[in-house]
């Protein structure tokens, strides 16, 4: 469950740290939901920051709360503690039925890096954290996987 905690802070470290402006998205897509997140985060608005979350993100927070003993509105308020600037730099909004995603900036390494996954609830795009913890922990398995990069695979010859 540290992963968990550990990942939703990554995400919201992410969306945080970028800080450059992009073009107005549509009003009803998932970058306008992540540009009213980062607004709402901006103005410590923990209702704003909840609505644009999927239910399963809400719950899966709602769990992580309650092993540390917080509520959601804690572990939020700590998310917004990241002061941020402005929205961050999107790109590539790819909307397939009821699931998204949109890549966002690295402000570190201005490379995107980062996909944010939305979904579809009662017509409105809510970001999908729960979809981003699972993808850190499916990628974290693989790569512990792998063999470590400076072992040999060669073997000895006399």
């Amino acid at each position: 469950m540290k992963v968990y905690k550990i990942a939703i802070f990554i995400i919201l470290a992410a969306v945080f740290a970028a800080c450059s402006r992009t073009a107005e998205p549509p009003p009803d897509s998932p970058t306008a939901t992540l540009r009213k997140y980062v607004e709402a985060s901006q103005k410590n608005d923990l209702e704003g920051m909840k609505q644009r979350l999927s239910q399963a993100s809400l719950k899966l927070m709602q769990e992580s709360a309650q092993k540390r003993n917080m509520t959601i509105e804690e572990i939020l308020k700590q998310g917004s503690a990241v002061p941020i600037e402005g929205m961050p730099e999107t790109r590539n909004e790819k909307i397939e039925r009821d699931t998204a995603t949109v890549e966002v900036a690295n402000d570190t390494t201005g490379e995107f890096d980062v996909k944010i996954p939305f979904v579809r609830e009662n017509g409105s795009w809510k970001i999908a954290l729960d979809k981003y913890v699972e993808e850190i922990l499916r990628k974290t398995t693989e790569d512990m996987s792998k063999p470590p990069a400076n072992v040999s695979t060669e073997t000895n010859k006399k």
